[in-house]
């Protein structure tokens, strides 16, 4: 599947509203954070307990694109993933001390009917132990959601319509096929609590991985008749 990056100039700060729990009879409190980006664009983030992993890019090409993470307690924010030449990198998400991206191709040197290309990798940091690690995932996988120890990650092919999703077991080390699915949105999977939305082109749907039950929950409208 082709990543299609949409670039919009972001403000300078990321801001992140962090909820602090009600105390005594004061009620709801808010705090902002602002975390500086070096006036860099803003892509994308994730949130997860103190950490916080953003996308950010300093200009048209992507190459330059960088995955960084801020630590809400100490107000550090550090690059934590740079491409390999003529790759980018992109999909970060985050679930407790673990973080996940992958690096894909970067369009800037993308010709058409290359042969040559290099594969997707999806990588996985493990925070709070300073290491980050390749998954050996089959086939070109990309766009890994993370929570606890699963990884829900998408396989697709420029030559089929179907993506294939699987779940890796950062515990076990072990990756297991979930559903098929035509023309599927990956980058914009949810996967939260064992179950997976996503959409396609006719519908949005809900698919519950440990009884198999599949849900339409919307169905888009067609123009035809």
């Amino acid at each position: 599947m082709n990543v299609l990056m949409q670039y919009r100039r972001a403000a300078v700060l990321l801001i992140v509203l962090l909820f602090l729990p009600a105390v005594a009879a004061a009620g709801s409190q808010w705090e902002t954070k602002e975390i500086p980006s070096e006036n860099e664009s803003v892509l994308g983030g994730a949130i997860s307990g103190e950490y916080v992993i953003f996308l950010t890019s300093g200009g048209m090409n992507q190459s330059d694109n960088r995955i960084k993470l801020y630590d809400v307690s100490s107000g550090d924010s550090n690059i934590i993933g740079a491409p390999s030449e003529g790759m980018m990198v992109t999909g970060e998400d985050l679930s407790g001390d673990c973080a996940v991206w992958f690096e894909t191709e970067s369009r800037d040197n993308y010709e058409e009917n290359d042969t040559d290309t290099k594969p997707n990798s999806i990588y996985l940091m493990n925070i709070a132990e300073d290491n980050t690690s390749i998954l050996n995932l089959p086939g070109d996988a990309e766009w890994p959601k993370i929570e606890g120890n699963k990884i829900f990650w998408s396989n697709s092919s420029e030559e089929s319509l179907e993506t294939n999703f699987c779940i890796y077991d950062n515990s076990t080390g072990e990756s297991e096929y979930v559903l098929a699915a035509d023309y599927a949105d990956s980058a914009d999977i949810v996967f939260d609590n064992g179950n997976v939305a996503y959409e396609n082109m006719t519908s949005l749907n809900l698919f519950n991985i440990e009884s198999g039950e599949e849900t339409v929950i919307y169905a888009f409208e067609s123009d035809n008749d």
